[in-house]
């Protein structure tokens, strides 16, 4: 799997921009909204390729192969060893001149008394002695410090903010994510008034939310697509949780599941009937998720093809023979 972000005005001009990068269909590619955008902030996602579509043009083979030099470019400089700095400058390199004459005004306070800044050791040579000023500022000298103690409390404190917006930003817990998926389903099941319970479950890479009850069909809609803007909305609280947090996939009393059936037998049929009569079967239009299942069961057929055609949310598959 291959991912990569493209951000523009809004997510459908998103989406656009990056299938043009890609040289790909919609139906090529998993579509992660992570950012809606709004009043100055654009909307970014995420396009999420599966290894199959890796090879489909020579665009996406050039931004794999582009993005791999990039990944190992990054990672050979993380592992170089910085060159010693002695050595580099060792010629630039000068006798300190100590002398309180010769330090910025910056540095030498007006009224400040200058003492003899060398003291001789037991051993007669003279060293420097660095406590040269005399204690009349030791105020000041106290003040800096506590100014210096609040700047680093102050640090301390953004540190730990940033430490804790990088946690909400990065890898979230997966019993917290679903947790917070339940509450706002739950929330949202109420308002609407619905006799619906909520179950959940997962694999390594997405979570699966099934509802149960009484009011399921009118969760349903003509050809599902209630449930898709359902899943649409759940999608954008997903990715305001975490950018990382995993996919989720809504059914509705196992409406997908009877769906993913039917769609998988409709496109085995109508490949076959193609076979058959020599001659192209359009199909009524689906959702993205659909599309790619017909995608995939026609690519079982050596002498088949699919595209999709149309704009969402009517975007239709035609099944037809190669052009040998």
């Amino acid at each position: 799997m291959f991912e990569i972000e493209f951000t523009a005005k809004n997510p459908q001009k998103a989406i656009a921009l990056g299938l043009k990068e890609l040289g790909l269909k919609q139906d090529d590619v998993d579509i992660k909204i992570l950012e809606t955008g709004g009043f100055l902030k654009k909307a970014k996602v995420l396009l999420s390729v599966p290894d199959e579509n890796l090879n489909k043009n020579e665009k996406i083979k050039s931004i794999v192969a582009l993005k791999k030099i990039q990944e190992n470019k990054s990672i050979n400089n993380n592992h170089e060893q910085p060159l010693n700095a002695n050595q580099n400058n060792s010629n630039s390199i000068q006798k300190d001149d100590y002398s309180l004459e010769n330090q910025p005004k910056s540095l030498c306070p007006q009224n400040a008394p200058i003492k003899n800044n060398t003291k001789k050791s037991n051993s007669g040579k003279e060293s420097l002695d660095i406590n040269f000023l005399d204690n009349s500022n030791s105020n000041d000298n106290y003040k800096n410090k506590e100014n210096n103690e609040k700047t680093n409390k102050k640090l301390s404190s953004f540190e730990n903010n940033s430490a804790t917006n990088k946690k909400l930003n990065g890898k979230i817990n997966n019993e917290e994510q679903i947790e917070k998926l339940q509450n706002f389903l739950s929330g949202f099941i109420n308002i609407a008034n619905l006799k619906i319970d909520v179950s959940t479950r997962e694999n390594d890479d997405e979570i699966f939310i099934d509802l149960i009850g009484e009011d399921c069909n009118k969760l349903i809609g003509e050809h599902g697509e209630t449930i898709n803007a359902l899943q649409y909305i759940l999608s954008v609280f997903n990715n305001h949780i975490s950018r990382h947090s995993k996919k989720i996939r809504l059914d509705v009393d196992s409406f997908r599941q009877k769906r993913k059936q039917t769609i998988e037998s409709l496109a085995n049929r109508m490949a076959k009937k193609v076979l058959e009569t020599g001659k192209s079967i359009k199909l009524e239009p689906m959702s993205a998720y659909e599309r790619r299942l017909v995608h995939k069961i026609v690519y079982k057929f050596k002498d088949l093809e699919s595209h999709s055609y149309g704009k969402e949310p009517k975007r239709f598959l035609v099944i037809q023979k190669k052009d040998i």
